[in-house]
């Protein structure tokens, strides 16, 4: 493992007894955003996330305007990070102009706004790389104390709000999927899945033998949030997340000793739950919660072990000395690598693993659900099914052929669904981010949204081979879990699911920015340019901080209106939910302030005339909603309702008719 030098009182935290405040904003920036967003339904709910947008790009706004954060541009990887969203962004809003629903596109606008805020607020909390690894910590302690917190919500339910998806998806036993707190088990899995190379880095790069113990005893609860989810995709995502932690981290063996001990704990958890058959269930009962105290007490055995062996690692790897047949060159790993190959892929015939990769595919393509036993949790971990999910990607490529280039519009792949022949049952995307992007913004939004996911991946993987060692580890770990998030975003729909994004934008931005400037020599070389470099001209300094205020005013302006609409819907809703229809009256009608090309709000105003038996008044606006958006069959079904109930019965038919055809 390297040594770094260090010189006293230079860095935060590294023999200064002056707290840099600076370095710990940037942990907590890291830390609160993900605990929050996570807690909060993943920030499923638009009001949540646009608010959380607003936000950030308040704060960046105004500290980047005074002069107190640094530019986001600060780093010419970052500049390019932020281009390549930009540049996705900016093509988000150009369709706006050709897409069949502009309101639905005008709030996926807000949602790639609100995205880039939190990017913008990462890059300034990260600097110029010097305090990225406090960014980096900040993401890594929010996702394991959640992490823990989804494993506590099923050891003692009654502690959490009641797990209700078992009335919306009978057919399953959903209840014994972890959802909390994300409201959806794949995503908890995905979450499960960054989280555990973030947890395994940080026993590597954290100067304390303290804070490596903390992330090791943190690793096995992660590890058991995964299984719990009986999410394939968090399988997935978690398998590439150590393959890739394993191959980019630089002196491999203290981590692949980490990853053995907590995948071991992990394992010992599961063995745990597997014989608490009404733990295991799910549900509140007695017998469950007296389990989960069992299996709690475990648990908490579990995270004191691993963090005690942690402890032998790092010292094992500060002080001992390594035996000499453990010291492998990069020569020499590559030669085993080949060697492994050459051994393993006429192991892999022999026993038949082409086979069964071919009989997965099958299974993947089929349309039916799983057909294994869901109470089987290695069973499940490792299903192929996909549950429809062939179905909706080809119907994505079919939508991408209506225009290649531009596509239909964000947030408008129902629409197409809804009248493919092949549809089964009702969704709003095709499950997958990629997919999304053909179908919705075509081969150039494709394009833009790989270079910012997948261009984050391949940026880290090459810098965690190039940085200085001090940097390593961390862009390592960062990479890993980025790319976590881009197999899991490439399986289910978990760019709605605000939470993962943000962490992935959070670490995109460590990727871009971390540098070591722990180094003697890395201080020295600073302190040489500072002394050679020219002072940069007045528009070199202040133009860029102009174009990126500039930049988050339009976000703002962005976000605001839909903001502002879903908000006095919501109002709207929950007035007419109460008898009050003058003030659900009122909050509709300016919804439709808020935003008016949008269909919503006239529909929801021609139902509050109707709950008040107006309903002359409210077909007569609900007409007015089919115009704005005439491709979306439930209104032309409110329509058809509101006729039929003025007595209109030929208009009545006509609106069923249309609806009909938009939705056979």
């Amino acid at each position: 493992m390297e040594r770094v030098q260090r010189l006293p009182g230079t860095l935060p935290f590294a023999g200064t007894k002056r707290p840099d405040l600076p370095a710990f904003a940037s942990w907590a920036l890291g830390a609160a955003a993900v605990i929050y967003l996570l807690l909060q339904n993943g920030g499923y709910d638009p009001i949540v996330r646009d608010q959380v947008g607003v936000a950030a790009w308040v704060i960046a706004i105004s500290g980047i305007a005074a002069g107190a954060f640094s530019l986001p541009t600060s780093t010419r990887l970052g500049t390019a990070l932020l281009v390549a969203f930009g540049a996705y962004a900016l093509w988000t809003a150009l369709s706006m102009g050709w897409s069949i629903s502009p309101e639905e596109t005008a709030g996926e606008l807000a949602r790639v706004c609100s995205y880039g805020g939190i990017l913008v607020l990462g890059l300034c909390a990260a600097g110029d790389g010097r305090r990225a690894r406090y960014l980096l910590g900040g993401v890594t302690t929010g996702i394991g104390v959640v992490a823990v917190l989804a494993v506590l919500s099923r050891l003692h339910p009654q502690w959490f709000p009641e797990n209700l998806n078992g009335l919306y998806l009978p057919d399953i036993e959903i209840e014994r999927r972890l959802a909390y707190p994300l409201g959806y088990s794949s995503a908890v899995g995905v979450m499960a899945a960054v989280a555990i190379p973030l947890l395994a880095g940080a026993t590597a790069w954290s100067k304390t033998l303290s804070m490596q113990a903390l992330g090791a005893a943190a690793l096995p609860i992660a590890g058991f949030a995964l299984v719990l989810s009986s999410s394939g995709t968090g399988t997935g995502a978690a398998l590439v997340a150590v393959g890739a932690f394993v191959v980019l981290s630089p002196d491999r063996l203290p981590k692949i000793l980490t990853l053995l001990t907590g995948g071991a704990g992990t394992l010992i958890l599961l063995a745990g739950i597997n014989d608490r058959a009404a733990l295991d269930r799910g549900l509140p009962t007695p017998a469950a919660l007296s389990q989960g105290n069992e299996l709690l007490t475990i648990a908490i055995v579990i995270a004191i072990g691993t963090a005690l062996v942690q402890v032998a690692i790092g010292l094992a790897v500060r002080y001992g000395e390594r035996p000499r047949w453990l010291r492998v060159s990069r020569p020499q790993a590559l030669i085993a690598c080949a060697a492994a190959v050459v051994v393993l892929i006429p192991a892999m015939f022999v026993a038949g693993v082409p086979g069964e990769i071919s009989d997965g595919w099958q299974n993947f393509k089929s349309r039916g659900t799983s057909s294994v036993d869901q109470t089987d949790r290695s069973a499940v971990l490792t299903d192929t099914s996909s549950s429809g999910r062939y179905q909706f990607w080809q119907s994505a490529i079919d939508a991408n052929a209506e225009d290649p280039l531009k596509g239909t519009g964000p947030g408008t792949f129902e629409f197409h669904w809804a009248q493919d022949p092949k549809k089964f049952g009702y969704v709003r995307d095709s499950h997958s981010l990629y997919f999304d992007n053909f179908a919705e913004l075509g081969w150039i939004g494709l394009i833009l949204i790989v270079a910012v996911v997948l261009g984050t991946v391949a940026v880290g993987a090459w810098r965690s081979f190039t940085a200085s060692p001090g940097a390593r580890a961390r862009i390592a770990a960062a990479t890993a879990a980025a790319a976590a998030f881009a197999v899991g975003a490439g399986l289910d729909w978990l760019w709605e699911i605000p939470a993962l994004p943000a962490i992935f934008l959070l670490l995109a931005a460590v990727v871009a920015t971390d540098t070591e400037r722990d180094s003697l020599g890395g201080i020295l070389a600073r302190r040489v340019r500072s002394k050679v470099t020219k002072e940069p001209s007045a528009v070199r300094r202040y133009a860029p901080r102009v174009l990126v205020v500039l930049a988050g005013v339009a976000a703002l302006y962005a976000i605001w209106f839909p903001l502002q609409e879903n908000t006095d819907l919501r109002e709207s809703h929950v007035a007419a939910a109460t008898g009050d229809l003058p003030a659900a009256m009122a909050a509709a009608r300016s919804a439709a302030d808020a935003q008016p090309d949008a269909a919503a709000p006239l529909i929801q105003q021609a139902i509050v005339l109707e709950l008040g038996s107006r309903f002359n008044e409210g077909a007569a606006v609900a007409r007015r909603a089919v115009q704005k958006e005439p491709v979306n069959w439930r209104n032309w079904a409110t329509l058809a309702r509101l006729e039929a109930r003025s007595g209109d019965t030929e208009g009545a038919v006509r609106a069923y008719e249309k609806s009909k055809e938009l939705n056979p």
